[in-house]
């Protein structure tokens, strides 16, 4: 997605405007989900990255910083974003708060990829610089992130990509697995899913949604995690070089998606760098 387009794929207040890839495909094959058809405000797809998703009703400790002190009218930081509009007690990932301050992103694009470079002003002592390098070496895609704290605030911040994978035209049900390589506890799971003790088999389509949640994920070398679809032939290894606090996976028949959550503290002035990979495989 070129976030300096008018038209792109996303335009509303809750996804970063960087490295947003749409689709990717080998062998003429499709592995990600983002329909044409959709709401350029509310809705995403294919690798979509957000800083501080909070559902309705989630722990405050997961809101993004500054929403718990700023006064009402006043601004909180959304990394990727920019400075939003507080309005309201609440907020979660459904509201599109006024953005007060936008972050300015710029992209260098390559034949192999792109360079995206987000920075934000100093805005109440919020500023930050965020940069992603996507690289493709097929059938592997790479994005190596840093983030650097440039303000005069602290702050702490959970990031994932939101993954939306289908292969081809199978909706999410009977082929599809999610597996893991050690042992998983997972919540959530309905009739509908089978909990092996590394992977979640999908047996039948999902009428609706459905999220489950397992624990954390991963060790010093980082998290890793497949989504494989028999029929298809075709499985997508999704890497984190940290740790995950949580895996969150949203699915519905059109899409499954693990969310590899990663948390990140920084000081002022200090940053940090973290890689995302996904590889697509025939089988």
């Amino acid at each position: 997605m070129d976030p300096a387009s008018p038209e792109r794929y996303n335009r509303g207040a809750r996804f970063a405007a960087v490295a947003a890839v749409l689709r990717a495909s080998l062998d003429g094959r499709d592995v990600l989900y983002a329909p044409a058809d959709h709401d350029a405000i509310a809705d995403h797809g294919g690798l979509a990255s957000e800083f501080d998703l909070c559902i309705p009703g989630g722990p405050r400790e997961l809101l993004p910083p500054g929403w718990l002190e700023a006064p009402e009218g006043g601004g909180f930081l959304k990394i990727g974003v920019g400075i939003l509009r507080k309005q309201g007690r609440d907020y979660h990932l459904f509201h599109q708060p006024q953005i007060l301050v936008a972050a300015q992103t710029a992209v260098a694009w390559r034949d192999d990829g792109a360079r995206f470079v987000q920075t934000l002003p100093a805005t109440d002592g919020w500023a930050y610089r965020l940069e992603v390098d996507l690289a493709l070496r097929a059938p592997e895609m790479r994005m190596d992130w840093r983030l650097a704290n440039t303000g005069t605030r602290a702050f702490t911040t959970r990031t994932y990509v939101h993954n939306f994978i289908r292969f081809g035209d199978h909706d999410v049900g009977p082929g599809y697995e999610l597996s893991f390589p050690g042992p998983i506890a997972v919540t959530g799971a309905t009739a509908a899913q089978t909990v092996l003790e590394r992977a979640i088999r999908f047996d039948a389509r999902i009428p609706t949604w459905v999220n489950l949640e397992i624990a954390q994920q991963g060790a010093a070398g980082g998290s890793v995690c497949t989504v494989a679809h028999a029929g298809a032939g075709m499985s997508l290894l999704c890497s984190t070089s940290l740790p995950c606090e949580r895996v969150a996976v949203h699915a519905r028949a059109a899409y499954l998606s693990p969310e590899q959550f990663v948390r990140i503290e920084l000081a002022p002035g200090a940053e940090a760098s973290w890689t995302r990979s996904w590889r697509i495989e025939a089988r």
